[in-house]
């Protein structure tokens, strides 16, 4: 197979007129193209965490979703593990609306995105609906000289009675990289399938009725189709396509479209360059040809991701011999550098948020260390009671201080007689007492 880079309708053939073009489409043979699409999202993540589902059948897709991740190997975090953390964690009353909430989240779970989902239409129909069908049915048979049987058909006319069940399902999904801070904007997927069943009726009077297909079937058709689209947010998806890739044999095209067709893409670089050098040398080549060979090598580029190479050679390929399909291709090579170049600035912005986030990390715990060892300064011991007594200040004013301040007193049996020896009066002692009783 052809290993292609999100390149849709790139492969394409070339000729100079419509029917021409129509023709080569024919003509010319195709190969099976395999194009990897990346995840819509540009997020590494080990987990999946699941918020709340607000809407109608917003639990169904939910539960879809956490199974499908489960599927692929997914760590998934459901509701009821996600409030147990935030409540460990001291970040239930401010629930997950701020970027500082989702940085702590994910500092707890590690590399993770947080999934909310939210349905915004769930309905069900049901119709009944009648009409004339043709079918073939047997009528006899023959036997000829040999004993042979051949059985005669005939095409009748027939009254048929249809129920038919559809389910319209409209969610959207919400996704917050729990690594970054960054809040993805919503998508949202829609899905209307819809299940007959059909009978045969004896005659235009016949009052019988097919059973409705189940609701709940056709709602699981929903939502695995809904369950579809949305992975293609997380996980990269392949699509196969049959293009036309030109074998002439002038200038050697054909070893080419060999090589691609077994899916060696380096090889088939190689070749189409080498193709076109002989092209251009040749002095009685068609234009055709030439042509010919400045899109197969501006098509294996573009399959590889070299567009401006690719759109290079599709131009000259489009200046020799113009026509629709070139100009098509040259469009989606256009198309897909755009979203080449929109991955590669979305990466290097989530480069700066993870580096951001880090920065943002490690201040936080610089803060949290300076503030421990602020209140560390601010509790009490027995030595700052012994400090105190020392330098002489009345008993009054050491025990406000014990009872204004935080206090980590040692006050077993040899403790209290050391503070007894180190002059510490019976009332400041009683006062360290009963502040380490009130803790």
């Amino acid at each position: 197979m052809v290993q292609a880079a999100c390149l849709l309708g790139l492969c394409l053939c070339y000729a100079g007129s419509a029917s021409g073009q129509i023709l080569a489409r024919l003509t010319n043979p195709q190969i099976e193209v395999e194009i990897q699409h990346p995840p819509e999202l540009n997020i590494q993540v080990d987990t999946i965490v699941f918020g709340d589902a607000f809407g109608r059948c917003a639990e169904e897709v939910t539960q879809a979703l956490v199974d499908g991740f489960l599927d692929v190997g997914l760590e998934v975090v459901d509701r009821e593990h996600l409030g147990a953390i935030l409540v460990e964690h001291d970040l239930a009353s401010r629930g997950l609306t701020d970027p500082a909430t989702f940085l702590e989240v994910g500092k707890v779970i590690g590399p993770s995105a947080l999934v909310s989902v939210r349905g915004t239409r769930c309905d069900s129909a049901r119709d009944m609906s009648e009409g004339v069908t043709t079918k073939r049915v047997a009528v006899g048979t023959t036997t000829d000289a040999d004993g042979n049987e051949t059985t005669k058909y005939e095409t009748r006319e027939v009254f048929v009675r249809t129920a038919r069940t559809s389910v319209d399902l409209r969610v959207s999904v919400r996704v917050v990289d729990l690594t970054t801070g960054r809040v993805f904007a919503g998508r949202s997927f829609a899905s209307s399938p819809a299940l007959t069943r059909s009978l045969e009726l004896q005659g235009m009077f016949d009052e019988s009725e097919p059973a409705y297909p189940s609701e709940s079937t056709v709602m699981d058709v929903a939502v695995a189709n809904v369950l579809a689209e949305a992975h293609r947010m997380f996980f990269g998806w392949t699509e196969r396509r049959h293009v036309v890739f030109y074998n002439n044999d002038r200038c050697g095209l054909k070893a080419a479209y060999r090589t691609l067709a077994v899916g060696d893409q380096e090889r088939a670089l190689t070749l189409s360059m080498e193709n076109l050098d002989s092209c251009r040398s040749e002095r009685k080549v068609k234009k055709k040809v030439l042509a010919n060979a400045y899109y197969n090598l501006g098509m294996v580029q573009a399959i590889r991701g070299e567009y401006e190479e690719a759109l290079a050679n599709l131009a000259e390929a489009e200046r020799l011999r113009p026509g629709s399909i070139v100009v098509e291709a040259m469009a989606d090579t256009r198309a897909a550098r755009a979203a080449s170049e929109e991955v590669r600035s979305f990466n290097e912005e989530t480069e700066s948020l993870v580096e951001a986030r880090e920065f943002f990390l490690a201040e936080r715990a610089e803060a949290e260390r300076e503030a421990a060892a602020a209140e560390a300064e601010r509790t009490l011991t027995n030595a700052d009671i012994v400090e105190m007594v020392e330098a002489g200040l009345p008993d009054a004013v050491i025990v406000a201080r014990i009872e204004n301040a935080a206090a980590k007193f040692s006050l077993q049996t040899a403790d209290l007689k050391a503070l007894g020896d180190s002059g510490v009066s019976e009332v400041v002692i009683v006062a360290m007492i009963s502040a380490v009783g009130t803790e």
